[in-house]
């Protein structure tokens, strides 16, 4: 059904009576999406203590994963839309993105190369899915994290590159078959670990993931197989390579509370607020942390979940944990 594919890559800021926006399909997705996962970590082998089952789920259906493998797989270049802040916001994002893929890949050539140059084999022992235990800060860190502070896309970078005719026309871009040869290729490659928590992305890409989930769902006929063909297709992969298969640290925010309850602290609170510099166009949102009326720690980013996640990271460097 077309017109099913249509809406499911419509933004809001379109307003025609071709269709309607992606946001019916994205709430029956998400739904649809949160089911299979669920399943997924409920049924793994050796089983899942609950905290742990409440970490991975919390990561696999987060906008930020799903936002990289939309990019991956290009269903972001198919999104009809009339915003020049999305539009910024998508370039930007990708350019992060192959920013941070490209260091990840550089270290790693530089390390294979000292590895080769030295005679040496250096044997890795395999992280066990349920080991919390945290790791080590190594030198390719810092600089993707570098990925996360690059400067916004310079009007000459976005004049040089090619004109988009989704973000002027708003309509999405005419969609290639792709050969088997393609397909053969690992869109997946040289993606750091956890690259869902360096480079923070807007949230239009999750939810185009989820409103096409939900668009083969109702096009399908509400056969859940139908459905989740697609997510193995997709998702799995992904999370039996990046998820499942190594160690996930704690969330920041859920990394405070944690700490804070073993103080014996309840009493802990996030506020978010707009930034007041209209001159600072990364970091819009402000968030403190506060315990008993005290400010704790502070975060900058370009959403108010951005800014909780930074200002949960601020307090436990502080503390040192």
């Amino acid at each position: 059904n077309r017109a099913l594919l249509i809406e499911a890559l419509t933004h809001c800021s379109v307003s025609d009576s071709i269709s309607d926006s992606y946001q019916r399909l994205e709430f029956l997705g998400d739904a649809v999406l949160d089911i299979f996962v669920t399943k997924r970590y409920y049924d793994y082998r050796p089983e899942l203590r609950p905290y742990r089952i409440t970490l991975v789920k919390h990561v696999a259906v987060s906008n930020d994963l799903l936002a990289i493998i939309t990019v991956c797989h290009g269903f972001h270049r198919y999104i009809r839309h009339r915003s020049e802040v999305l539009a910024h916001a998508l370039g930007d994002y990708e350019m992060r993105l192959s920013h941070a893929r490209s260091v990840w890949a550089e270290n790693n050539q530089q390390e294979a190369d000292v590895t080769d140059a030295a005679g040496v084999k250096v044997d890795s022992k395999p992280i066990q899915h349920g080991e919390d235990t945290d790791m080590p800060c190594s030198g390719w860190e810092d600089s993707v994290h570098a990925a996360t502070h690059l400067p916004p896309l310079s009007e000459a970078a976005r004049s040089s590159a090619p004109e988009d005719e989704t973000a002027v026309s708003g309509r999405p871009a005419k969609v290639r078959r792709v050969s088997s040869a393609k397909e053969a290729i690992d869109i997946y490659k040289n993606l750091p670990p956890e690259c869902w928590n360096i480079v923070p992305a807007p949230k239009t890409l999750g939810d185009i993931f989820e409103s096409l989930l939900g668009a083969v769902y109702i096009d399908s006929g509400m056969d859940n197989s139908v459905a989740q063909a697609v997510y193995e297709k997709i998702v799995s992969p992904f999370l039996d390579r990046f998820v499942d298969s190594g160690k996930l640290s704690l969330h920041p925010v859920i990394q405070c509370l944690l700490v804070c309850q073993g103080w014996g602290c309840d009493v802990i609170t996030w506020t978010s607020r707009a930034n007041s510099d209209l001159l600072e166009f990364v970091n819009k949102y402000i968030c403190e942390v506060r315990a008993h009326g005290q400010v704790l720690a502070t975060g900058m980013g370009e959403s108010p979940r951005h800014a909780k996640h930074n200002a949960a990271s601020s307090l436990l460097q502080k503390i040192g944990a």
